[in-house]
């Protein structure tokens, strides 16, 4: 933890409580970024298969992108909870 961290700890929050959220917040981002750099990968493999739309390799890099998509959205939503019990 940074002494910039410790400086925006909310008052009152125990520390490790804080530390693990820090963890839990940084878990997050990270697969966020995950998420989205599959989402983008497969949007590529979709543009380039747009010929193909209905095949079974379009199809499976279509569910790839769904998959990504609501992983995202899930671990968005669970950072967002984080971020509100930070600020």
């Amino acid at each position: 933890m940074t002494l910039t961290e410790m400086l925006a700890m909310p008052i009152g929050m125990d520390l490790m409580e804080y530390q693990n959220l820090l963890k839990e917040k940084q878990k997050l981002e990270r697969q966020i970024r995950k998420a989205s750099d599959t989402i983008f990968a497969e949007e590529d493999s979709l543009e380039i298969l747009a010929d193909e739309v209905g095949s079974e390799q379009y199809n499976k890099h279509l569910m790839n992108k769904q998959k990504a998509e609501a992983k995202r959205e899930k671990a968005q939503a669970k950072l967002k909870q984080i971020a509100d019990k930070l600020s």
